[in-house]
């Protein structure tokens, strides 16, 4: 019973790639067509900008492009982007930052030191990179401290 089947099966098969074939035929026939009745322009257009002016030709000569070359050396050409992915605040960082007072901010040798009030906890010294509360601490600053939390990034001030 299973033979009988798989010739109806092929048969199928081979009536749908022969329908697929002729569609696929029938279109490049189409696109030869159409690729026929389209004009070409000849007109030299080598030295037309999009907005019609005409182009300065390019320097043929090694020494026209010295010139160009040294105003362009220690040039940045691809800047990268400046602008940080915005990332969605739930809110949490501005609730933290309520318990938060900052108190002061020292400079120990190289380094500023920020003494921060966190609210029943007491007075807490941070440097840059360590956590106050849930916060990274990201810079030190005379009279601001830049915290951050998951992406969010707030100022701590008097």
């Amino acid at each position: 019973m299973a033979s009988d089947s798989q010739p109806i099966i092929s048969q199928s098969l081979a009536g749908r790639l022969m329908k697929i074939s002729a569609a696929l035929a029938l279109s490049a026939a189409i696109c030869v067509a159409l690729s026929m009745t389209v004009p070409i322009s000849t007109a030299d257009t080598s030295n037309r900008s999009s907005s019609g002016g005409s182009l300065e030709p390019l320097p043929t000569s090694r020494p026209a492009l010295q010139p160009l070359l040294a105003r362009m050396a220690g040039t940045v050409l691809i800047r990268p982007a400046a602008a940080q992915a915005a990332v969605k605040s739930d809110g949490t960082a501005d609730r933290l930052l309520k318990k938060l007072k900052l108190q002061g901010i020292v400079q120990m040798g190289e380094e500023m030191v920020a003494y921060v009030q966190v609210e029943k906890e007491g007075v807490k010294t941070v440097r840059k990179g360590q956590m106050i509360l849930d916060f990274a601490v990201d810079s030190i600053e005379t009279g601001k401290v830049t915290l951050s939390l998951e992406g969010v990034v707030v100022v701590l001030d008097h």
